[in-house]
């Protein structure tokens, strides 16, 4: 099922005057991502491998391989622990870090500031064809743009309360990490105590957490009949991108301060990842 609520905005004033318009959110969450057809999943699912199943019984039954971040995580503290010192972090809020630096866990990041979750769907630039544009983002078409950028506006309560039942948002810093995989849909979380970390300050960080269904949140209809899916045309990225930072000051050296050298580790640990992955994979071939 598509999205029920979509809109091509052309500026920052059309954007502003769209997510204000969401009266059908009570408490709105937004994430950008760089390509509209992208749907929300965690980068640890989007290099999924489905495990090959021989018996007949058992047929319609299929299972992934997925990357292992029990492990990436043991890593992350250990290496964080040596160069930071310990800070007497439990285990989710090396999880926050680690997404926040780009190693891929079953968080999916969102922000509770719309023009940071803007300034993500159009800060890589991509060549344009306006012909080709204007052709794919008229009519029922709209939105199928390979080359367009999307924010997802979603309502965290509404989300909580489809999966667990509660509407509170979720503060998961008393739960242990090995607990999180018998969640089954995903659950809207935030950290107890953002100051943990620049970046999460400064980007107003929040998170979608995914246990083990491996679905992307828009895979599943209850959550797609409240969403709001902005979509903004590729032509418009440059000037949306400067608008941000000239009237908000919004750009990448205020979202990504170097905080700690943590990057100096993060390398090392998607490497590691990546390698066992690929082994488990290749075990199974």
């Amino acid at each position: 099922m598509p999205i029920k609520h979509r809109i091509i905005v052309n500026t920052l004033t059309e954007y502003l005057k769209a997510i204000h318009q969401t009266n059908y959110l009570n408490y709105t969450w937004y994430r950008g991502q760089r390509f509209s057809e992208f749907q929300l999943e965690p980068s640890r699912f989007r290099d999924k491998f489905e495990v090959p199943n021989d018996d007949p019984y058992l047929s319609k039954r299929v299972t992934y391989k997925v990357k292992n971040d029990l492990l990436a995580l043991r890593e992350f503290k250990k290496s964080y622990k040596n160069l930071c010192g310990d800070k007497g972090y439990g285990d989710v809020y090396y999880l926050y870090l680690m997404q926040h630096y780009g190693i891929p866990t079953r968080l999916l990041d969102f922000s509770t500031n719309p023009l940071v979750a803007l300034y993500f769907s159009v800060a890589e630039t991509n060549s344009v064809d306006l012909d080709k544009e204007e052709y794919t983002l008229c009519g029922t078409m709209f939105g199928f743009d390979r080359e367009s950028s999307a924010v997802y506006c979603i309502d965290p309560q509404y989300v909580n309360y489809h999966s667990l039942n509660k509407s509170e948002i979720i503060d998961l810093s008393s739960y242990k990490f090995s607990s999180l995989k018998n969640l089954d849909f995903p659950i809207c979380i935030k950290p107890r105590e953002s100051q943990i970390d620049e970046r999460l300050i400064r980007q107003s960080g929040v998170f979608v957490c995914f246990g083990k269904m491996i679905h992307p949140l828009d895979y599943y209809s209850i959550y797609e009949m409240n969403m709001l899916k902005v979509i903004i045309p590729n032509s418009k990225r440059i000037s949306i991108k400067k608008q941000l930072k000239r009237e908000f000051g919004i750009d990448e050296s205020f979202l990504f301060p170097d905080i700690n050298n943590t990057n100096s580790i993060v390398t090392q640990i998607i490497e590691k990842m990546e390698k066992r992955h690929k082994a488990n994979i290749q075990r199974m071939i």
